[in-house]
This record gives structure tokens, sequence and C-alpha cells, in this order.
């Protein structure tokens, strides 16, 4: 007898239903407003990713056309330089390398030796009069 007074004083729900009802509401919006926006970041994350991937192809193909860019370039400076080689290797001389092996000093009409310095043209000297 003493249980079935003890179960009667604490009733099995001891808040009004109501409560319950708000409860659970809160628990489902909040269920519900986390699914939302987990959806929104795997959206978000989605778009990240495509951006991502349009950008690593658009970076793989200016580094080739870099490359390209660069190889025209580099073999037309070849070209050019190969071209300059062998028109100017024509005009080259057998003894333009070559250096006379007399040592003489310059002598002047009346015959006296001469050691010419050059000057600059700001620094040359005037005629005397």
């Amino acid at each position: 007898m003493e249980l079935k007074l003890l179960l009667r004083k604490t009733p099995m729900f001891p808040l009004p239903i109501s409560f319950y009802i708000y409860a659970g509401i809160a628990l489902v919006s909040a269920f519900c407003g986390f699914y939302v926006e987990h959806l929104r970041f795997e959206n978000y994350q989605t778009q990240v990713e495509a951006i991502g991937k349009q950008a690593e192809e658009h970076t793989k193909a200016v580094i080739a056309e870099q490359q390209a860019q660069t190889e025209r370039i580099a073999n037309d400076y070849k070209t050019k330089l190969d071209s300059i080689n062998s028109y100017y290797g024509r005009m080259r001389q057998s003894s333009s390398g070559t250096v006379s092996a007399s040592s003489q000093t310059i002598t002047f009409a009346d015959g006296t030796p001469k050691t010419l310095y050059l000057l600059p043209k700001t620094v040359q000297q005037q005629p005397s009069n």
C-alpha cells in the first residue's frame, strides 16, 4: 500500500505537457536548423571545389601557353643568332686575329721617335699660334 501512495505522490510527468511539447518543437527546429546549415555548408564546399578545379585548369593552360611562348622566343632568338653568326662569319678575315711581331716606335718626318698619347677629345691640346 505504501508503494501506491508513493507512486501517486510522484507523477510520471512532473512538468506540464505543454513544456514537453515546446521542448520537442525546440529540439526538432534545432535539428532542422542544423541540417539546413549543414546542407548549405556542403553546397559551399562543392562550389569552392569546383572553383578550385577551374582555377587549376586555367593555371595549367596559362603555364602551357607561357612555355610555348618561351620556346617560340628561344627558337626565334637562336635562329636570328645563327643567321647573324653565319653572316659575320663569312666576313671574318683569316689574318684578323694576328698582330705583327715588330715593335717599332713611331717616327715622325724628321726621323725622331715619338710616343703617342691618346687624349680624350675634351682634353686634347689646342694648336699653338
